[in-house]
């Protein structure tokens, strides 16, 4: 074949190919007829669907066209703008055919890429002779190659190169989805065109959607090639068996391309989403401030309205003898009797001043607190941005919450409030973490708190001590008092517990406090009075001998009592009570009749921490273990085995996560069932290990035994 020849069959085959990336819906559609298969590669898609559309063209036509063209406004417009595409055929001469001709139209920057005459003539040059056979196995054999000085820049696979390489299986495609078409079933259409070309198998085989890109052009079997007596034969075969691989090689470059291209999306696409989720998070935090601004302006609203209120009613007591005119007597009778109704006026004037100086006197900090709306805690847009970060991720860490060990943290999602305590440290501290800025200080504890709670509907904070109390603090009057310079007082304290408090609980209107006096007390919230007692004093409690060295635990910091806490979890629903002792069982409690209905028996030591849900409850002891326990057969569900005493664990319906003094927090995935660890990306090394941690809506803040506080999401 002639260089001539080469070029135009080149030009063909570009001509064509251009068509689709350019052409017209109703090609198209005629091409999907003759798809066999679905096709990624763009060079094997353009040549499929052009090649099975040659058909259209016309040479005379297509000049007539050329000869008639229309102006579009006035003014000539290229044929790439999609407008000048649909009305440049408006003529007479126009139709399906002169339409795919003039669309097909190649620049001079496409026709660049074809290689020179050089090139050509060693990669498609056929000749029989022994000599040219000898010079192609001699020299450099470059089927399509373009020397790098002539390849263009950003790309290792010429446009040529890449439509070359997709030939053999473009025309494999569209042959044999030409014969699906015509006798039906893939198996018929195998056993009339023959067998395809091998394929060496390979673990990645199942992987690929088409096999096509990696079939060969014929079969080199070890048998044919010995079968072979004609050495320019072998010639031929060794010939194509260099064109194969230069092929195979031109097709795997494609393949690295695409995947360049594909990266280079995805970090594209990575960094508009970073972008979006720093623009939810501003959009949220302004939803907050405006929020609370509606807040504040209703309270003062509210205000006016309760001092009316108080005017009016202050004026009616003090007009209370325009009252009383309407029952007075007649004007012959008032003259006898008028020592008597002063006599009464002044003794409903000073019985309404009593009544009123009663009720101040006997009202509390804590029925304030309940009866002021501004204490309740709602908010109308919720907090979205959590959920579009990637699992794993540390968002920011608090150094140095405390100078010691964090002993207990909670907080609200909603609102970005944290409550921190730590080891030898009285103050319980408030922060907006995802500012990592303290906004309040709550002193009153003379010991270390060793459990907390924050109330889901209004703005409060329990706290339990090792002093036997427990207090109640309203985190508005906190901030507040803060910001001003001020301290803040409780605005209750539970002190009927003799000794230290190791866990508390708040479910709706109630308060259940857990103390080493071994009682557990539930409080009525509004009240501040204790309304029922539960008595843990068991005598496998007494019983009770740790399975561990006592130098580990006398060493363990992250242990929030001197001794193991005899009733080391609680938590409560309704009338269910669930409680985890030292004794390593795990009781369910009838509150209504005050008895245990249940135990779960399993843990070999103290049980520190408990969570349940509807189906399971989840338990961590001192043994090192954590057990799931299905609620409906009171059977095991999972155990999952860690190398520390497990210190704090939360829950959601999708996650366990957990604390057990080591370097990382641990994740279990409850429905795939599968454990990983929280890492640091940075890869920062740390000699602090994770001694406590709360888990809500994605968020998960731990508390480290430096003192420091992280934030992740899970």
């Amino acid at each position: 074949m002639s260089v001539n020849d080469q070029i135009t069959h080149l030009g063909r085959t570009l001509t064509t190919a251009a068509s689709v990336l350019i052409g017209s819906q109703d090609l198209e559609k005629n091409v999907e007829q003759n798809l066999f298969s679905s096709t990624r590669n763009p060079y094997r898609k353009s040549l499929q669907e052009s090649l099975a559309a040659a058909d259209f063209m016309n040479s005379e036509t297509f000049e007539k066209l050329k000869g008639s063209r229309r102006l579009v406004g006035g003014e000539r417009e290229g044929l790439f703008s999609e407008e000048s595409r649909r009305a440049y055929f408006r003529n007479q001469v126009s139709d399906k055919k002169t339409t795919f001709k003039v669309l097909s139209h190649i620049s001079d920057d496409l026709l660049r890429e074809i290689p020179n005459s050089d090139t050509a003539e060693i990669t498609v040059g056929e000749n029989n002779e022994d000599e040219d056979n000898e010079k192609r196995m001699k020299g450099s054999v470059k089927l399509l190659g373009m020397s790098s000085e002539d390849e263009p820049k950003g790309r290792t696979v010429s446009l040529y190169q890449g439509f070359e390489a997709s030939l053999p299986t473009v025309n494999k495609s569209i042959e044999l989805g030409q014969n699906l078409l015509e006798n039906g079933t893939e198996n018929q259409v195998l056993t009339k065109s023959g067998p395809r070309s091998k394929i060496k198998s390979g673990p990645w085989e199942d992987l690929l959607e088409s096999k096509e890109d990696v079939y060969i052009s014929m079969d080199f079997s070890p048998e044919k090639i010995a079968s072979i007596q004609s050495k320019n034969q072998l010639y031929r075969i060794n010939e194509l068996a260099n064109n194969n691989l230069e092929m195979l090689e031109i097709r795997k470059k494609l393949s690295a391309e695409e995947i360049d291209s594909i990266k280079d999306k995805i970090e594209k696409l990575q960094v508009r989403q970073n972008l979006l989720i720093k623009k939810i998070a501003a959009i949220e935090e302004n939803e907050l401030f405006l929020e609370d601004t509606v807040r504040e302006i209703n309270n003062r609203i509210a205000e006016f309205d309760s001092n009316s209120d108080a005017d009016m009613n202050l004026s009616n007591l003090q007009n209370t003898e325009s009252v009383i005119n309407a029952t007075r007597p007649s004007a012959l009778e008032r003259k006898d009797s008028i020592n008597i109704v002063e006599s009464s006026l002044n003794e409903i004037r000073q019985f309404g001043a009593d009544t009123v100086k009663d009720t101040v006197n006997e009202k509390s900090e804590l029925d304030t607190f309940f009866e002021n709306t501004k204490n309740r805690r709602a908010r109308k847009a919720s907090s979205t941005v959590q959920k579009y970060y990637a699992s794993g991720k540390k968002m920011s860490t608090i150094t140095m919450a405390h100078p010691e060990s964090i002993t207990c943290l909670d907080f609200d999602p909603q609102f970005n409030l944290l409550c921190t305590a730590g080891e030898l440290d009285h103050v319980v501290k408030l922060w907006d973490y995802t500012k990592r800025r303290q906004i309040g200080s709550m002193e009153g504890h003379v010991a270390t708190v060793s459990c907390m709670q924050m109330d889901k509907r209004y703005s409060l904070v329990a706290t339990g001590s090792k002093d036997a109390t427990v207090k109640l603090w309203d985190t508005n009057r906190v901030i507040k008092h803060f910001d001003n310079d001020q301290a803040a007082h409780e605005i209750h304290t539970f002190d009927a517990h003799l000794d230290e408090i190791s866990s508390l609980y708040i479910d709706s209107d109630n308060l259940l406090t857990a103390s080493q006096d071994k009682t557990i007390r539930r409080w009525d919230l509004y009240s501040g009075k204790c309304v029922q007692v539960f008595d843990i004093n068991f005598p496998t409690l007494t019983a009770y001998k740790p399975n561990r060295p006592s130098t580990n635990l006398e060493n363990n910091l992250a242990l929030r009592t001197t001794t193991t806490p005899i009733i080391g979890a609680i938590q409560s629903f309704d009338a269910a009570l669930a409680t985890g002792t030292k004794d390593g069982l795990v009781r369910l409690w009838d509150m209504r009749s005050g008895e245990v209905v249940r135990i779960l028996e399993g843990h070999s030591d103290a049980i520190t921490s408990l969570k349940f849900d509807a189906t399971n409850i989840v338990s961590g002891s001192l043994d090192g273990t954590v057990r799931i326990w299905d609620l409906r057969t009171d059977g095991i569900a999972d155990i999952l085995s860690l190398s520390n005493p497990v210190i704090a664990l939360d829950l959601d319906p999708e996650h366990i996560t957990i604390a057990s003094n080591d370097h990382n927090v641990h994740i279990y995935d409850r429905k795939p069932r599968e454990q990983w660890q929280l890492e640091d990306a940075s890869g920062a090394e740390t000699s602090s290990t994770s001694v406590y941690l709360k888990y809500k809506e994605r968020y998960l803040l731990e508390g480290r035994s430096n003192g420091d506080v992280n934030v992740w999401i899970v």
